[in-house]
């Protein structure tokens, strides 16, 4: 984030078609995003190797980082939920929807954490924090851009 602010996306794992669904919109909202001035990291409780074949099949052009000891996800204080927040009723019909247009994966990791995003400015500073409430839920790569925007044009 020293060169430019980043949006800094935190999504469960590769097995989990909400994920998938979140990686793919960040992939096609990419060019808005650096257009916007800034630049995304994906970061996925996945080992190394499953986060790289991800990244090569979903063909996602932005960096993707490994946690799979999750230290990123507490630092950033990113939620974890109950039952309810992860298969509850408020995600079923995204979920049906997502499991038709990406597929359905092994889970991996801790099924529990919920996806976070933040923008970052070129100080380190948080400029953005969304905690989602369930697993269906994420920032919209609009906002991300907007964010990003703001944060860019602002004097450094």
């Amino acid at each position: 984030w020293k060169e430019k602010p980043i949006a800094l996306v935190f999504v469960r794992h590769s097995g989990c078609t909400f994920c998938l669904g979140h990686a793919f919109s960040l992939r096609e909202a990419y060019p808005k995003l650096q257009e916007a001035g800034g630049d995304v990291v994906l970061v996925s409780m996945d080992d190394p190797a499953h986060l790289h074949e991800l990244k090569l099949r979903q063909q996602l052009p932005f960096v993707c980082l490994s946690d799979s000891d999750q230290q990123a996800y507490r630092a950033y204080q990113c939620p974890r939920g109950g039952i309810w927040n992860v298969i509850g009723p408020q995600v079923w019909w995204r979920g049906l929807l997502s499991v038709f247009r990406h597929g359905l994966g092994k889970p991996r990791g801790d099924v529990m954490q919920l996806p976070s995003s933040f923008v970052i400015d070129r100080g380190g500073i948080v400029r953005l924090a969304d905690r989602s409430a369930n697993s269906a839920e994420w920032t919209a790569p609009d906002r991300l851009a907007e964010s990003l925007r703001q944060v860019a044009h602002a004097p450094a």
